[in-house]
């Protein structure tokens, strides 16, 4: 809707981060037409299409992945101190730069803090955000009371996943075939476990970031 790109605007308008994609403008084509956004152009693609360009190994092995976690981390943590929620993270809306630096972007669905406060946003299962990547309280939200929203903590549930994702080189729940089973297994508290076919979990790096990955599911 027009109200939801206006807020996207908005949002995305005040971020200035070297994490974050910049907004240069954007425009409008006949008088019906939906406003289409203007930024920088990222060849690369996205961290999804930016994994398999790359054997697993090797990615760990040149601790890509830390360093990767890393600026991923530093930037929603600049959209936490702007007052911001992304309310939509995972490896398809963070794009990675010429010189491999993650962006995070696509804000069609991130929240002021004072928006995420003031009422629900959650009407059912899958009306917000992608569900393999969406926290447990998200997706049954009478347990969490009536006026729950996408905060910092559901943010950093999914930041958890996307570093599952670097871990295994596979999506969040990748053995459920659909979503609605995803659904079922995330209400019943199921978490993906740690990867079984990885030559390097036993290495002091995967373990480190292992135990992250779990940190942000707690």
């Amino acid at each position: 809707s027009l109200q939801r790109l206006a807020r996207e605007i908005c949002i995305w308008a005040k971020l200035y981060h070297e994490n974050v994609l910049p907004l240069f403008g954007f425009f409008t084509e006949g008088d019906n037409a939906m406003p289409a956004f203007v930024s920088e152009w990222m060849e690369r693609g996205t961290l999804n299409d930016y994994m398999k360009t790359f054997p697993r190994a090797s990615f760990t092995t040149l601790l890509m992945a830390p360093r990767q976690i890393r600026d991923i981390a530093k930037g929603l943590e600049y959209l936490h101190s702007e007052g911001v929620i992304h309310a939509d993270l995972k490896s398809p809306n963070i794009l990675i730069s010429q010189d491999s630096k993650p962006l995070l972007a696509d804000f069609g669905l991130s929240l002021a803090l004072s928006e995420s406060t003031a009422g629900s946003t959650t009407t059912g299962a899958f009306t917000k955000g992608t569900v393999r990547w969406m926290a447990r309280e998200l997706l049954v939200p009478e347990d969490s009371g009536p006026s729950f929203r996408p905060d910092e903590q559901t943010d950093i549930w999914a930041l958890g996943m996307v570093i599952y994702e670097l871990l295994s080189w596979k999506s969040p729940y990748w053995d459920k075939s659909s979503d609605i089973l995803v659904f079922m297994g995330i209400v019943n508290g199921e978490l993906p476990g740690i990867p079984e076919d990885t030559s390097d979990m036993d290495s002091n790096i995967f373990k480190m970031l292992w135990n992250l990955c779990e940190s942000c599911w707690t």
